[in-house]
């Protein structure tokens, strides 16, 4: 769990995870004060409530434990997300984020599935692996055994019907594509759109008995792929092509 965590700036081992965590928060409030016209109000105030939430938690001189401060953080976050669902005009701009969300859920569940299952998963990775993807209660309706391999990865994994398996991911980055502007059905496709086909064909084809821990960081890697032609694609200007800004000015 260290490891994933150093992975994306949190060092544990160097002292309270809050400062690295602290940090991401700070660059999300930047980024959102950039553009604070066009923000909403009720947005700006859960990420400055954030920022005075891991502000507070490190001056503390006897801090609380991790668990509850991880609650507390993700109480905020989900408030933050069903106000981008239920308040923000799905238009383009939407779209972009909402395909942003996926493509950074499916890499990292692909990145921590393979980290938590990889050779003989070690006491408790099983469950840490259901509790990253928020599919505890899921698992106990659908599942009657006790916790194994198979049966977490087929959930966590291929289950296009658990809203954070990485299918369930794919699927919905895929159906986006296809709403994105200058994307027309019977032209030949986008090498995003061919990317995020092979992808979601691999996944709603794989055989639990294949799903290890080269065929997760291999999945993790086609999403990094994807992600790049996605900005290639729609926010890089091909070399030569004068943008509307260069060219007014």
């Amino acid at each position: 769990m260290a490891e994933l965590l150093a992975g994306i700036g949190v060092e544990v081992a160097l002292g309270d995870p809050a400062e690295g965590l602290l940090r991401r928060v700070r660059a999300a409030f930047d980024t959102a004060s950039r553009i604070r016209d066009r923000f909403s109000p009720d947005g700006w105030r859960v990420l400055g409530d954030l920022v005075d939430l891991m502000e507070r938690r490190l001056e503390q001189d006897e801090p609380e434990d991790l668990p509850g401060l991880a609650s507390e953080v993700l109480i905020r976050l989900s408030g933050f997300t069903g106000l981008v669902r239920e308040n923000m005009y799905q238009f383009t701009g939407w779209r972009f984020l909402q395909a942003g969300r996926l493509l950074e859920r499916g890499q990292l569940t692909a990145r921590i599935a393979a980290a938590l299952t990889r050779d003989e998963p070690p006491e408790g990775a099983l469950e840490a692996l259901l509790e990253f993807a928020d599919s505890r209660i899921t698992y106990r309706r659908r599942y009657s055994v006790t916790l194994s391999r198979e049966t977490v990865v087929d959930l966590t994994v291929l289950d296009p019907l658990n809203p954070r398996s990485i299918a369930f991911q794919v699927n919905g980055f895929k159906t986006l594509l296809d709403e994105l502007p200058g994307m027309r059905r019977g032209e030949t496709p986008a090498d995003v759109v061919r990317r995020a086909a092979r992808l979601q064909v691999r996944l709603a084809t794989g055989d639990l008995t294949e799903i290890n821990e080269l065929f997760l960081q291999r999945v993790a890697a086609d999403l990094g792929d994807i992600s790049d032609l996605l900005a290639q694609q729609f926010f890089s200007a091909a070399p030569g092509v004068q943008t509307e800004r260069s060219e007014s000015e």
